[in-house]
């Protein structure tokens, strides 16, 4: 399209110049000389007829001139040349521009398309760099998770014993002590938060008890905790008719309560269940019956699937 459009260019241009030189300029100059000579005294003209001259004549007249080609280099033609000369190279120029222009077109088109492509490449990138992040942090918050459980405290009982002194079983029931241990599994301290303990002679119904706070008191992790004189203070004795029951074995004492806490990771409270119930008494300590018959325990016992 471009080639096609420079050969037309130039056609209009050689057609223009061409179209400007005269055939026979010099022939018309020669006339014009003839026509300014001073005109001399005519000379009488004598009229021979001749059939060959007519014939020469006529023959003269049907004979087509000569083009003169070398007139086309005359003075007055070289500004016509000039201007085929600016023709062509304008044509040039206007070749290269327009093959320029194309060129540029093209860069152009490949760029844009280099940029689409890079845009949809730089997407992908983008969405498998979000995929891969996703799954990392996935990764990371069930590692967190499985670490935390391992760093988490867990409180369990770690000892509990009824406190006799080879006095009688009356004597016993009448102000019955015991020890508590509580020990942290965890890898974090255990913030203890409230506490509610105390006893119960009816194993099937067991007694709600007023909670009580711990004063700032933290378990460390591996770390024991053992309750005081003072907070055993707050359980009420059975009372008398009771009493009796408790030494006929009629009945049985039944240790029991719950112990909240938290942990430095601000998870909600957890709650650690007491029951110890005083199956046989003795005298001696280590020949006491003493067994978990709690709901959860004895559930356990029946059904061992749902441990």
């Amino acid at each position: 399209m471009l080639n096609r459009l420079v050969i037309l260019v130039l056609l209009v241009l050689v057609r223009g110049a061409w179209s400007q030189v005269p055939g026979n300029g010099s022939q018309q100059r020669e006339n014009t000389q003839e026509q300014q000579k001073p005109a001399g005294p005519s000379k009488p003209v004598v009229a021979i007829g001749s059939p060959a001259g007519a014939n020469n004549q006529d023959h003269a007249s049907e004979k087509p001139s000569k083009y003169q080609w070398g007139e086309l280099l005359a003075p007055p033609n070289v500004p016509n040349w000039f201007l085929v000369v600016v023709g062509g190279v304008t044509g040039w120029f206007v070749y290269k521009t327009l093959r320029a222009i194309k060129k540029q077109a093209d860069i152009m088109e490949t760029q844009a398309n280099d940029t689409r492509e890079s845009g949809a490449e730089a997407s992908r990138i983008a969405l498998a760099t979000a995929q891969a992040a996703r799954k990392a942090a996935d990764a990371a918050e069930i590692s967190a998770k499985a670490a935390m459980g391992v760093a988490v405290p867990t409180l369990t009982l770690h000892k509990f014993s009824f406190i006799v002194s080879k006095e009688s079983a009356a004597t016993f029931y009448q102000n019955p002590k015991v020890r508590l241990e509580l020990k942290n599994y965890g890898q974090s301290p255990a913030l203890l938060r409230k506490y509610s303990i105390g006893y119960s002679w009816d194993e099937d119904s067991p007694r709600e008890f007023t909670s009580y706070p711990f004063e700032d008191e933290v378990i460390d992790a591996g770390g024991t905790y053992e309750f005081g004189e003072q907070q055993f203070g707050v359980l009420d004795p059975p009372p008398q008719e009771v009493i009796e029951d408790l030494v006929k074995s009629k009945r049985h004492l039944v240790f029991s309560g719950w112990v909240t806490y938290g942990d430095v990771f601000g998870s909600p409270s957890k709650k650690l269940s007491l029951w110890r119930e005083l199956v046989e008494y003795d005298p001696v300590a280590r020949r006491m019956t003493v067994m978990d018959t709690s709901p959860a325990a004895m559930k356990r016992w029946v059904d061992p699937k749902e441990d």
